[in-house]
């Protein structure tokens, strides 16, 4: 739930509806042989449209590691994203050789904010000016029920039909 939901938005975002959920996991077993938590989990969403989105998400990095991209493939070619690959450089400081001038910081990228942060300023931002949120109430639904599906799917083995959701704001 906590891991893909964003992405399961996301790509409802891109690509409409959703149909139908089919997971897989691996995660770790207690001492009784109960699983616990999802270390890996693959998810592939069928949309009304007949476009399907595969989503994989991992805990495999060591915190504080944030990554995330995403491939797009259609008839005329294929986009790709990798926040790894497109970092900004952080932390930088020039110093002066001399001595005679003060160091002088190179401003950060704003991707380099937590992706978290945005959305808070973001919503925080909507609730003071009373305007709408990007994202409506009906797309934070739509996302739960998919993640729920797919949190029944890895389960059972078996892909969940979903009942048609609201149509994508635009």
């Amino acid at each position: 739930m906590d891991l893909m939901i964003h992405d399961f938005d996301y790509a409802r975002w891109i690509a409409g509806n959703v149909t139908s959920v089919f997971a897989r996991k691996i995660g770790d077993l207690d001492a009784e042989g109960k699983e616990q938590s999802v270390d890996y989990g693959l998810v592939i969403l069928r949309h009304a449209n007949g476009a399907l989105s595969h989503i994989a998400g991992a805990w495999a990095y060591p915190p504080p590691t944030f990554r995330t991209g995403f491939e797009i493939a259609g008839d005329a070619g294929l986009i790709e994203f990798d926040s790894e690959a497109t970092a900004p450089i952080k932390n930088l400081i020039l110093k002066s050789s001399s001595g005679d001038a003060p160091d002088v910081a190179v401003p950060s990228s704003p991707t380099s904010e937590s992706p978290y942060t945005t959305q808070i300023k973001e919503f925080y931002q909507a609730l003071q000016s009373g305007g709408p949120a990007r994202v409506s109430a009906v797309d934070g639904l739509a996302a739960v029920q998919i993640a729920e599906a797919a949190i029944q799917s890895a389960r059972t083995g078996q892909p969940v039909e979903l009942e048609q959701l609201p149509e994508v704001a635009v």
